[in-house]
């Protein structure tokens, strides 16, 4: 066995040569069984050390001492030291011999002309992509706008009886537009209308009449239901016919008429003309409220065809401009003739292209360490020392190692090379994309969050870097939110107000700002809340009453067990249990109290006739109605809310808090008192609703109030150090870090009491 660079004799098993001191490099017929990771590093091998059959060099293979995927930090030291023509990584080296220098020097030029070259085409792409957009979009806006009117005209013909033909639609001009682009930007000047009109319009069809069948389906079934809607009509009329004044009159349709025009119709014109061929078919029954309910599915079906129709074309029209463009940016550099550094057989060819197919592969989807990567790819850089791929990859394993150093320098070594700028592109482009796949992430949630920029972090160049910042800012800012709301939410419970003020003593015990208030009797309270009466929450998970009358407790709610959290509403009380459920007592005369169905619950508030409670997946559910509008459903306003973690109510709206800090509110003749202008709040850790005001408290001890301010109960402008608030009817009530109260508004004259009072906080 001889030197590969000074032609010594290598003595069997040794890793260097004795006399230049080089890597010795082995191929299939110098490795031995025996050899052990810890005795012999990995050398950068030929592209004949990789076995076709397992896709592995020899120390991989299943019978060597090392596994595939078993770590090699412990058999080789991860450093790589700065060589001016070779590059080490992992134990892993690879230099630029002379023969390698020559070829590089020939190469060198031809990059940066293939650099220049993808520069100038990328920059036509964003032109391209600016007009098409500019060209298009309003395009398919007046298709859009055409399919919403004529939806809603037909509709409306349908609830008057009176089915005429829509009017035909022109989208023959995406063709058109296709073909300006194409002309402009590219060489191929040979394509027609027709040939843009077949893959805009042909090609998708069978997609198209998938997506159709579920129509049809709907079609059929309607149409069945009118058929045997007409049998029975045609009896009903004859014996409406024998009474002197008729009562009744209505039409069906026919199965042929309908189902063949629109069949026929969506052949022709796939989904634009479903809507032709529906309206041409179909008449509607006064008396037939299954067929128009059928029909108006069916015409909200065919509506969502077509506008996913348009977007389908505006789509194929991109890639059809693009893929032209980037045919005209290859031929360019084809023409640059960038020989390979080796010439191979085709047979070598492809199975060199296999491999390394497969082993990228396997890194993007992490089915292999980065380490066994690095291995193979420093093997394959005897085939293509100008790899730009196997040089991205290596850059991002080093990153996922946490070896910045390493890959600074792996981009310093492809310098040399002369393909530094277009690998540091590729790199931002890949790390652009996995950036812009990681948006299903929510950055509102503290855990996700986290794994987005775990896994950003790891990524090289500018805008990883840039992401990873700012989400490191917002996660800071996230964090903060939490614990300053985590530490409300326990400290509100200490306060409650309405008719008056009571809260939690330091010894557990309750006090009433109003003495005729009896709370002599709770003791070892943990939360309390004020409706009609005082509910207290036990350290024991069971609840008790107190206020002015004797007769204080329900009897239903002796049983209640596990509660960890209270509400009160004006003359009923709901509980939230250890296990997601509810419980609630008193009067239900609006159907306040009808929670038993309810589970999966993490939050509860009432209003004065009704209930809402937060779900661990931040929905929403209420029963009951508002106090002000017997018969309109608190739940109907509620069911578009999405990430939400605590809820306030006052007697006529509901604020939302959601997991950002800002705040959503639903109330009657749209809040006219301006207790629902919080589009603007931010920051916001808590919330509080009182009569036709609200409340916001901030992450930074601060609070904000909107709404009715005839009392002075929004004047919280200059509190600070708030870690909790309340709101009664017309008063403000906060707890301020130190333990003690301040108050505004009408609280009967008792706010002076207030500061004679020190809360325990922890």
């Amino acid at each position: 066995m001889f030197c590969h660079k000074c032609g010594a004799q290598i003595a069997e098993g040794a890793a260097f040569c004795h006399k230049c001191g080089a890597k010795v490099i082995r191929t299939d017929s110098d490795w031995s069984e025996e050899d052990t990771c810890a005795s012999q590093p990995f050398q950068a091998t030929s592209a004949a050390s990789i076995d076709p059959a397992t896709d592995s060099t020899p120390e991989q293979r299943p019978d060597a001492s090392v596994q595939a995927d078993a770590p090699v930090d412990n058999c080789i030291q991860p450093i790589m030291q700065d060589h001016t023509n070779s590059i080490e990584f992992l134990g892993n080296r690879f230099e630029i011999t002379e023969e390698l220098e020559a070829y590089i020097a020939v190469r060198k030029p031809q990059e940066q002309a293939a650099f220049e070259i993808e520069t100038h085409y990328l920059t036509i792409k964003d032109e391209m992509l600016s007009e098409l957009a500019e060209i298009v979009c309003p395009e398919e806006k007046k298709f859009v706008e055409a399919v919403e009117n004529d939806i809603k005209s037909l509709q409306q013909l349908l609830d008057s009886n009176a089915i005429t033909p829509l009017t035909e639609f022109e989208v023959t001009t995406l063709p058109q537009i296709g073909q300006r682009i194409i002309f402009k930007y590219t060489k191929n000047d040979s394509i027609t209308a027709r040939q843009i009109h077949s893959i805009l319009f042909t090609k998708p069809r069978a997609l198209y009449l998938k997506v159709y069948n579920e129509f049809f389906d709907d079609v059929y079934s309607s149409v069945e239901q009118a058929n045997s809607l007409h049998e029975g009509l045609k009896e009903r009329r004859v014996l409406e016919s024998q009474r002197s004044t008729p009562t009744y009159r209505g039409y069906g349709f026919g199965i042929r008429g309908t189902v063949n025009a629109v069949m026929g119709a969506a052949t022709a014109n796939m989904g634009m003309a479903v809507l032709q061929g529906f309206s041409n078919g179909l008449t509607a029954s006064s008396d037939a409220s299954l067929v128009k309910q059928r029909t108006t599915q069916g015409l909200m079906r065919a509506k969502q065809n077509l506008l996913i129709m348009a977007q389908e074309q505006v789509k194929k029209l991109t890639e059809i401009c693009l893929d032209y463009l980037f045919r005209d940016m290859q031929a360019e550099i084809d023409a640059l003739n960038i020989k390979p550094y080796r010439t191979f057989s085709q047979k070598d060819q492809t199975t060199i292209e296999l491999r390394n197919e497969n082993y990228d592969e396997a890194l993007k989807e992490g089915d292999i360490s980065p380490e066994r990567y690095v291995a193979y790819a420093f093997s394959a850089l005897c085939d293509d020392p100008c790899s730009q791929g196997h040089y991205c990859n290596l850059v991002q394993a080093a990153c996922t190692l946490g070896d910045r150093g390493a890959a600074d320098k792996i981009l310093a070594f492809t310098a040399k090379l002369g393909i530094e700028q277009s690998v540091k592109r590729t790199i931002e482009s890949e790390s652009e994309g996995k950036i812009a796949s990681l948006n299903n992430l929510d950055e509102n949630d503290l855990k996700q969050t986290k794994q987005k920029i775990d896994i950003i972090s790891k990524l090289y160049g500018t805008i990883a870097a840039t992401e990873t910042k700012r989400l490191r800012a917002r996660l800071k800012c996230l964090e903060e939110m939490a614990q300053a709301h985590e530490k409300s939410k326990k400290y509100q419970k200490l306060i409650a107000t309405g008719s008056t003020t009571v809260f939690i003593m330091p010894d557990h015990t309750v006090t009433a700002l109003d003495s005729t208030e009896k709370v002599a009797h709770l003791k070892n309270v943990v939360s309390v809340a004020k409706g009609r009466y005082i509910l207290a929450l036990g350290s024991n998970g069971t609840v008790s009453f107190g206020g002015r009358d004797s007769k204080l407790v329900w009897p239903d709610a002796k049983s209640w067990r596990d509660i960890v959290a209270i509400a009160a509403g004006g003359q009923h009380y709901v509980g939230l249990k250890q296990d997601g459920s509810v419980v609630s007592t008193g009067q239900n005369v609006r159907g306040a109290c009808d929670v038993s169905g309810w589970r999966d619950i993490v939050a509860i508030t009432c209003g004065s006739g009704y209930t809402v409670g937060v779900k661990s997946d931040g929905s929403v559910v209420a029963c009951g109605q508002f106090w002000d509008s017997p018969g309109s459903m608190v739940s109907n306003r509620l069911s578009s809310w999405r990430d939400i973690v605590s809820v306030s109510a006052g007697p006529n709206h509901i604020l939302g808090l959601k997991k950002n800090g800002t705040v959503v509110a639903q109330g009657l003749k749209s809040c006219d008192r301006g207790e629902c202008k919080v589009s603007d709040w931010w920051g916001i850790v808590a919330i509080a609703a009182g009569r036709s005001f609200s409340v916001g408290l901030r992450a930074d001890g601060t609070a904000v109030a909107v709404g009715d301010n005839r009392y002075g109960q929004c004047n919280v402008g200059s509190w600070k150090n708030i870690v909790a608030i309340v709101c009664g009817s017309i008063c403000t009530v906060g707890l301020k870090s130190d333990g003690t109260l301040i108050a505004v508004g009408d609280i009967k004259d008792e706010s002076h009491k207030l500061s004679t009072y020190r809360l325990q906080l922890d």
